[in-house]
């Protein structure tokens, strides 16, 4: 993860978590006070895909699902 942060000159926090998505990833958010939320789903993340709709629901931030 380092080595991709330092390619793309882009400093961001890493959070490794498991359980529900949606759950997860909007108590993530709340607990980083983030502002938005993006998450993608092409080409490699198809579980993200299947759970996009959820994740937007669960979030009380904006999210950009790409």
């Amino acid at each position: 993860m380092s080595n991709l942060q330092q390619d793309t000159g882009v400093k961001a926090d890493v959070f490794i978590g498991s359980g529900d998505v949606p759950k997860v990833l909007s108590q993530a958010a709340k607990q980083t006070c983030a502002d938005l939320l993006v998450t993608g789903c092409y080409p490699y993340g198809g579980h993200l895909r299947t759970h996009g709709y959820g994740i937007i629901c669960a979030a009380q931030i904006p999210v950009l699902n790409v």
